[in-house]
């Protein structure tokens, strides 16, 4: 974790500020996480590459628990040689921006057509927003994939 920490940090310190975030659709990843995607911008694929690139240097080589706790059936050539390489499929290219809305459980999961009907008031509001962010957090994520907690909050 502490290698993480420090890649954020080193990040930070080359960003430019505050991020624009500008919101676009909802989305569903692996039949059960909600997620409203972001726009990528140049700044977002930037910081994410900076911290990406650092923390791979540290890392030692091991294919990450996600890929062993979630089906990732689905998932292209580029994302399997992302797990392999970085511990994480959607990194670099493949990086999508998002901020996740939350997890569905139980039998039944919703179909993507579904959750926008479901969410279309909503979606309407949100769509096309846009925002500053500047804090920047770093997350415990546990085996379903699940937020635990936050590890620490960063000042961009």
């Amino acid at each position: 974790i502490d290698h993480v920490k420090m890649g954020v940090e080193t990040a930070l310190s080359q960003s430019v500020g505050p991020l624009d975030i500008k919101l676009e659709d909802v989305g569903l990843f692996a039949q059960n996480f909600v997620f409203l995607d972001c726009q990528k911008t140049s700044s977002l694929s930037a910081l994410h590459n900076l911290v990406v690139d650092f923390v791979n240097l540290q890392r030692v080589t091991e294919v990450a628990s996600i890929g062993k706790e979630q089906n990732l059936s689905g998932l292209s050539p580029e994302e399997i040689q992302n797990l392999e390489d970085y511990g994480y499929p959607f990194v670099k290219e493949q990086f999508r921006p998002h901020l996740t809305l939350g997890r569905v459980t139980g039998n039944t999961l919703p179909s993507l057509d579904r959750l926008q009907k479901l969410l279309g008031p909503t979606l309407v509001r949100l769509r096309n927003k846009s925002f500053n962010s500047s804090k920047l957090a770093l997350y415990k994520i546990g085996i379903d994939g699940a937020n635990v907690g936050v590890i620490e909050e960063f000042g961009i």
